[in-house]
């Protein structure tokens, strides 16, 4: 093809048809510029797959965290309640103003048992930062997002 093109050019030049050689130049500067542009067109549709591919693998870890914190919070519930049934049989003999026995240091103990130190895991929120917010495209999403792991999320932490 490149040899048809160069003996075309060489031919046109050598008859003195320089009008019909501009033209062919200008084609076929418009053929080099067509190339680019789709070059650069199939360059955008990887790199937006790319991205795509980036967004929802850093949307896939930020559920899974989010599924951990959910875990981790029904757990801390649950010790809660049990713990708060012994705080309930101290409460119930200070109230009826029993006497003491040594049956009652299991419930002093376990009634007292620290709950605190919750520290739930903002890993996927942290993948999305280091990725760079603007991965995710829908706005909402990306809002709500900031909204629960700035504003919420530190609301749980218990020290």
């Amino acid at each position: 093809m490149i040899n048809f093109l160069r003996r075309i050019r060489r031919d046109l030049i050598n008859e003195n048809k320089t009008r019909i050689y501009l033209i062919y130049a200008v084609g076929e500067v418009v053929l080099v510029v067509v190339g680019i542009l789709i070059a650069l067109q199939i360059n955008n549709w990887n790199e937006n797959g790319k991205n795509n591919d980036i967004e929802k693998e850093v949307l896939k870890t930020l559920v899974e965290s989010m599924e951990n914190n959910c875990e981790q919070l029904e757990s801390r519930i649950r010790s809660i309640a049990h713990y708060r049934k012994y705080g309930g049989v101290i409460i119930s003999v200070i109230e009826n103003k029993l006497s003491y026995h040594d049956s009652l240091d299991n419930y002093f103990w376990l009634g007292l048992i620290n709950t605190g130190n919750l520290r739930l895991s903002n890993v996927g929120y942290e993948a999305i930062k280091n990725v760079g917010l603007e991965i995710v495209r829908n706005e909402m999403l990306k809002k709500e997002i900031l909204m629960f792991f700035e504003e919420t999320q530190p609301e749980f932490h218990v020290y």
